[in-house]
């Protein structure tokens, strides 16, 4: 087949990490795959998109905002034009797989193409409407939304979470069964290198180190893993046989910034302040934007990754830190639920710093414990979260449809 991917912005969330996966499983399935993209920067991208996979930019001309609003207008714009670009400068594919801006199918339907729709979460749930010029304008954007993306051939989410938020929001489309294809990683290219030493994470001879990764928005709450961060050396310092860690332990504050986005700076500079209202400079290190590798070794020197969005979607990040044989902490709702088996995997927590802090001390005390929890998330994945199982997935769905 010919498969073509058309994505608003190929930069490195989580939504653009499925998108990529996605590509590389299916062109690895011998497929013929290419991107379509508005906006896409060598500098501030996966490097796959720049080695591997086929993208194509058009649509950067026209601007993400007028004057700081209207967002949402500018994204469907730029999506109309590059499914117009692609029905009449190329259209010769099998399928077409959109995603996040469903505004873009009923364009993509007039290809010959069959067009998938992959709905990450409804994009209505992921807006405030504080104002009545906003009410106004997002009650048109949401209609269009749901109405557009019943029009796709085939609606995928990826978890039965967005499955049932699907039917639960767009009340218009209860008649359709959304399929579920989850996020997969690349299981090999999170193996340790070869000069690995267990001794530096799984015992506590020294640096006992958690990590935090997630985009600079306030969304996912990751003043919440600052704030247990304090709560466990207070735990720790409280344990005569354990008060000797307290000063071992480590937080490291890592993921995805782009200082063109108003959120990422402000947020990026509050979550900053908290850690000197805390006194915790000295044990909380900052790393946005963190290249691949380096992320890769730092999830391997890592005790545990603290993943502390509430109701996310899915999460990418959980599957990376599994595929790394690191146990991970999360909060118990969402798409979470799905990839971590508790006390099996990680722990899933109530949203609140004891909780989070508790889980924390856990792991710090016990080497053992947080070794073996690893083991048992690295089969998970390997057996139902690597991307061969993915592209297998998406080539049946396609088949279907063609």
């Amino acid at each position: 087949m010919k498969i073509a991917f058309v994505h608003p912005n190929l930069g490195i969330g989580g939504a653009e990490r499925l998108v990529v996966d996605a590509a590389l499983a299916l062109q690895e399935r011998g497929h013929t795959v290419e991107i379509f993209t508005a906006y896409h920067d060598a500098g501030h991208c996966f490097e796959e998109t720049r080695s591997q996979l086929k993208v194509h930019v058009y649509g950067n001309m026209i601007p993400t905002s007028i004057f700081g609003l209207g967002f949402v207008v500018m994204a469907i714009l730029k999506m109309i034009w590059i499914s117009l670009i692609v029905r009449f400068g190329f259209n010769d594919y099998d399928v077409i797989f959109v995603d996040q801006v469903a505004a873009a199918v009923p364009f993509l339907k007039l290809t010959k193409a069959k067009v998938l729709f992959y709905c990450h979460f409804p994009d209505q749930l992921l807006t405030t409407r504080k104002t009545a010029i906003k009410k106004f304008y997002r009650f048109f954007i949401d209609a269009i939304e749901e109405k557009t993306t019943g029009m796709a051939d085939q609606v995928v989410v990826n978890s039965r979470f967005t499955a049932s938020v699907f039917k639960k929001t767009f009340k218009s489309l209860s008649h359709l069964d959304p399929k579920v294809v989850y996020p997969a990683v690349q299981v090999k290219s999170f193996q340790r290198s070869k000069d690995f030493d267990h001794n530096l994470v799984f015992t506590n001879n020294g640096e006992i180190k958690f990590v935090s990764i997630n985009r600079f928005e306030r969304k996912k709450k990751i003043e919440l893993a600052i704030k247990a961060f304090g709560k466990l050396e207070t735990l720790l310092q409280e344990n005569p046989k354990f008060a000797e860690l307290a000063k071992k332990i480590k937080l490291v504050v890592a993921g995805g910034y782009d200082p063109l986005v108003k959120e990422n700076v402000e947020y990026h500079q509050e979550l900053t302040q908290l850690v000197k209202e805390l006194g915790l400079e000295w044990g909380i290190e900052f790393k946005p934007n963190i290249p691949f590798p380096k992320l890769v070794s730092l999830l391997h020197e890592s005790r545990s990754v603290i993943y502390t969005p509430d109701f996310e979607h899915l999460g990418i990040v959980p599957l990376e830190s599994m595929s790394c044989g690191v146990p991970v902490i999360a909060v118990n709702s969402g798409g979470p639920t799905e990839t971590i088996v508790n006390n099996e995997t990680g722990f899933l927590c109530a949203p609140d710093v004891n909780a989070f802090a508790n889980a924390m001390y856990n792991l710090a005390v016990s080497p053992e414990k947080a070794y073996k929890m690893g083991k048992n998330g690295e089969s998970r994945v390997k057996s139902k979260f690597d991307r061969k199982e993915m592209g297998e997935q998406l080539e049946l769905i396609m088949n279907q449809l063609v």
